[in-house]
């Protein structure tokens, strides 16, 4: 019977179509906000996408969603399957270490990213939710004035599994990673380590840590790209500017376990005066297309999230015979937002990456303020 009414609605009022230009987490929110709005029948959302499926590329291990990115998400029914899988059960949200391991600082909700609500998978996040939206062709096309940069900062990652003979070589690490979602180790060279549990589990059961190492290309100007070459560099360097354990962790870790073949680049767009999208069009951005940013603040995909629930909103809210009137207000907002976070993100990124004297003064302030957030908590409770 709704399939019937559902269709005499579309023969008196044909919906109207939204191309969605990449499947990447923000488009594919707004399709399924849209879909699942009590309008949804007013539109037909059309999703381009260069990957085959969800698990054509490798992208990332997991997400840490906040309140923002969690009542974006919260709107559409059926991904509380993935969502549910949240855990909750850490003491802290996060902790910044020196290179010898030593706590810094720990926070028990990250201050700079509207609450951490928990992580989740990211392959089963885009699968439930079924283009890189960094290198996006339509934001050329539509606003030329927003360039993406090539930060001098390298990046790999990688996940180990955590047998029992790999578990007794990493006690500390083990300990640290049960009480808190996210490990960030800061080393006075520039390099940066971060270190978390992984929600998959291996075909026997065993938990994998994930582990992702940056540090400023200059360290090593021309950094190979062979796989097996770049494990072998990688390792070096852990020995050579990283504590045992972190080396360990990182020796242990095979070359097909690495998430890509050799370090990447970090990138980010360079905010611009203004809005570049202040001029009329039916075409507008979401997501990275419009500020990618660096990963060092956890702000990107829970930024793609509300601009997702926003541009939803503005067409579930919109006049019938004119469903773009509100792209305008959408737009201001959405980069407004998106600049401020590439701007956080960016100067988080920087903190963790400084080096010489600059590097043992940060670590002087962090372990400052740690100091008087565990004397709050004594003093409160």
């Amino acid at each position: 019977m709704s399939i019937n009414l559902e269709r005499e609605r579309e023969m008196a009022d044909p919906p109207k179509t939204i191309l969605v230009i990449g499947g990447g987490l923000g488009g594919l929110a707004f399709a399924q906000i849209v879909h699942h709005s009590e309008v949804g029948y007013k539109y037909k959302v059309m999703i381009y996408e260069r990957d085959a499926s969800a698990t054509h590329r490798e992208q990332g291990y997991q997400l840490g969603i906040n309140q923002a990115g969690l009542a974006c998400l919260s709107s559409i029914p059926h991904i509380a399957t993935v969502l549910d899988t949240m855990p909750h059960d850490k003491v802290n949200a996060a902790i910044m270490l020196d290179h010898k391991l030593n706590i810094m600082l720990e926070f028990r909700q990250m201050p700079w990213s509207d609450g951490l609500a928990g992580l989740v998978n990211r392959r089963k996040l885009r699968q439930a939710l079924s283009e890189d939206g960094a290198k996006s062709k339509v934001r050329a096309q539509r606003c030329p004035d927003l360039q993406l940069e090539q930060i001098p900062i390298l990046d790999t990652r990688a996940s180990v599994a955590l047998t029992p003979a790999v578990k007794s070589k990493l006690p500390r690490l083990v300990q640290l990673t049960d009480n808190a979602y996210i490990v960030r180790v800061l080393a006075p060279n520039g390099t940066s380590v971060l270190v978390m549990n992984y929600a998959a589990q291996v075909e026997n059961g065993e938990p994998r840590l994930i582990w992702a190492i940056s540090f400023p290309s200059a360290m090593v100007p021309n950094f190979p790209t062979d796989p097996a070459e770049v494990k072998t560099e990688v390792d070096s360097m852990a020995n050579k500017l990283l504590c045992n354990e972190l080396a360990t962790l990182i020796s242990e870790t095979r070359i097909e376990d690495y998430l890509f073949p050799a370090p990447r680049f970090l990138q980010a767009i360079v905010p611009v005066n203004g809005n570049p999208l202040a001029t009329t069009s039916r075409v507008t951005l979401l997501g990275d297309a419009a500020h990618a940013m660096t990963n060092h603040r956890g702000l990107g995909a829970n930024t793609a999230f509300a601009d997702a629930a926003d541009l939803a909103h503005v067409l579930v809210q919109q006049d019938d015979n004119d469903p773009w009137l509100g792209l305008a207000h959408y737009q201001e907002v959405m980069i407004k937002r998106g600049f401020n976070a590439v701007k956080m993100s960016r100067q988080s990124t920087t903190t963790m990456h400084l080096t010489g004297m600059r590097s043992v003064l940060r670590n002087v302030l962090l372990r400052a303020i740690g100091w008087n957030l565990w004397g709050k908590q004594i003093v409160w409770g």
